[in-house]
């Protein structure tokens, strides 16, 4: 296959798994994801005070635009997801934040809550939109250069094993505002890329240093969102280092080029 073709092909299907994504994102309310009612809250306020979130003292916290604070569907499966009552801007305090008592400090905040906050606008449902399409369309830039980047033994097992992952709960964490959504992404790519790395004969050519861009992006981005992610990480790399190993083993270069990473 020459490499237009196979750009082709990777550009269709990244096409195709962003409009699946874009799909899950515009179908679910605001709110839907895991503990959206807490997240959504830390992002608007992880950049300070601002129009769309105002620190207060006492038992209040925080206060937020009301359309983040709750779901209008929870335990209602009769309600349409529209919310339309539930859609204002005025700002109320966020109870879920209270309840975990993070209130002002806000402490459960991470890079994931502080990149989603380049996106809130003056519109809350159209800025969790923009943060879910953000995300969708990150895990699909990521599959898109792994895909153009393995080596074809490992496309159709990658390719494979991350539409059988990912549908349908994976799909539905990638595009959402839960900062789960880059630890899915990342771990769906960062086994792939290291097996790939591990597997070259050579780590002085540059696809061997843009998978291991890809490595580091994608740890970075696992270990932004969630802490816990570094555990996934660690099983992932031993597990493609036992599966390289007859490989590896011979390149000492490999092994000081990776423990510096």
């Amino acid at each position: 296959m020459t490499r237009s073709r196979e750009l082709r092909r990777i550009s269709a299907l990244a096409f195709f798994l962003f409009v699946s994504l874009g799909t899950w994102a515009v179908a679910s309310p605001v709110g839907s994801a895991p503990d959206d009612t807490y997240h959504l809250p830390v992002t608007w306020c992880s950049w300070g005070e601002s129009a769309s979130c105002d620190f207060v003292g006492g038992e209040d916290g925080i206060l937020v635009p009301s359309q983040i604070t709750s779901v209008c569907t929870f335990q209602q499966p009769l309600r349409s997801a529209s919310c339309e009552f539930d859609v204002t801007q005025e700002l109320v305090p966020a109870p879920h934040v209270q309840y975990v008592g993070q209130q002002n400090s806000l402490s459960g905040r991470t890079p994931f809550h502080v990149v989603m906050r380049a996106l809130v606008g003056d519109d809350s449902a159209a800025s969790v939109l923009a943060m879910r399409l953000f995300n969708a369309l990150l895990f699909t830039a990521l599959v898109a250069v792994s895909l153009f980047l393995l080596p074809a033994k490992l496309k159709v097992p990658f390719a494979a094993a991350t539409v059988v992952g990912i549908v349908p709960v994976g799909m539905f964490i990638i595009a959402s505002t839960n900062p789960s959504s880059w630890a899915v992404s990342a771990g769906a790519i960062f086994w792939v890329a290291l097996v790939a790395l591990l597997g070259k004969q050579s780590v002085r050519s540059r696809s061997a240093a843009a998978l291991f861009a890809l490595v580091v992006f994608s740890a970075v981005l696992a270990v932004g969102s969630r802490l816990e992610s570094a555990v996934v990480l660690a099983y992932s790399s031993v597990a493609a280092m036992i599966y390289t190993f007859s490989v590896w083993k011979r390149d000492r270069v490999r092994i000081v080029a990776i423990a510096a990473g």
